[in-house]
């Protein structure tokens, strides 16, 4: 699902708000998570699961077209864990989402 897919689908359940309301709504969501994230601030949503950002050491690789090893740099990645009631129900037969 896209951005503006979860903004339609928003102004389809929810008709009494103004289409230019909902679109705000959704890009303040996604600013806060952002900025949250970006100051290494995990994100819990109940029932969801939990964003969270962890940090990847430098390291030495061999790249592999060019058979010379490199230097990567520490990093940040952001990564999910589902919550066990999302996992449920993702992996439950009888109730498809």
């Amino acid at each position: 699902m896209t951005r503006s897919q979860l903004i339609k689908k928003l102004c389809q359940q929810y008709p009494h708000l103004p289409d230019d309301a909902v679109s705000h709504m959704v890009h303040i969501i996604f600013t806060t998570m952002t900025d949250h994230l970006t100051s290494k601030a995990p994100i819990q949503l109940r029932g969801f699961g939990t964003f969270f950002t962890r940090s990847l050491p430098a390291r030495t690789a061999k790249h592999p077209t060019q058979n010379r090893t490199i230097e990567i740099q520490q990093r940040h990645v952001i990564k999910f864990r589902p919550s066990p009631q999302l996992l449920e129900r993702i992996n439950n037969k009888n109730n498809p989402i």
